[in-house]
């Protein structure tokens, strides 16, 4: 398990290195327990049938899973999403719950956010905390990529790295981390299940939401922390 203040130690080393985005994905994977390919995204080979689908593209793959603009509330007070791994059994979004999160909300509403098309999280480095919000804009601005999955794993050793901590802690373990500490605060077997997403395909829609509820009143507690 990684504890909560070695993750904020990783999030505040990434944040000195100026990756404001990767900072942001590491939060939410890990107060919403979510897989990082439900924050990065991922990238997959095109078929010769869904060559002229469109989407973002980059050298004979296409990006999807991860979470886009279009997901998240006008208000930034929550963003729904349907979980990739799930998604043929439960193809309704969950909500995730973000009143209760303000550093959150607030790197949501930076500057270089404004537009709010495609992806959330890309990977756009060196964007210094300190950086004026004309300063932030233009850098954020520049093209950039959704990251990759040997580029996310490969900017979390670097900012776990500059932090000091152990080598052993890696970015898969983080919704495992979040799992067990809402465990540790208490949380039933059940609401464990509905943090995880773990369900049959019966699901109804009133259970749906159920679950949401259940996995963001665990979200509140541990934000109490």
């Amino acid at each position: 398990m990684i504890p909560r203040g070695d993750v904020r130690k990783i999030v505040d080393a990434a944040d000195a290195a100026g990756a404001a985005d990767f900072a942001l994905g590491i939060l939410l994977q890990f107060e919403f327990g979510l897989r990082p390919v439900d924050i990065r995204g991922n990238w997959l080979a095109i078929g010769q049938n869904d060559a002229a689908m469109g989407g973002i593209v980059r050298n004979g793959t296409r990006w999807q899973d991860g979470l886009t603009w279009d997901m998240v509330a006008e208000d930034y007070t929550g963003f729904s999403k349907v979980i990739s791994k799930t998604a043929k059994s439960i193809p309704e979004p969950q909500h995730f719950d973000l009143s209760h999160n303000a550093e959150i909300r607030s790197r949501l509403r930076l500057p270089g956010n404004c537009g709010r098309v495609g992806p959330v999280i890309r990977s756009r480095h060196y964007i210094h905390p300190s950086a004026s919000p004309d300063e932030y804009l233009k850098l954020s601005m520049e093209p950039s990529l959704p990251y990759t999955d040997s580029g996310w794993r490969q900017a979390w050793n670097r900012y776990r790295d500059a932090a000091w901590l152990s080598k052993e802690f890696r970015v898969s373990d983080l919704r495992a981390s979040a799992i067990t500490e809402a465990k540790n605060l208490g949380a039933t077997t059940e609401t464990l299940r509905d943090i995880a997403v773990h369900m049959s395909s019966k699901t109804t829609e009133r259970y749906m939401r159920d679950r949401s509820d259940n996995a963001n009143k665990v979200v509140k507690l541990r934000s109490a922390k």
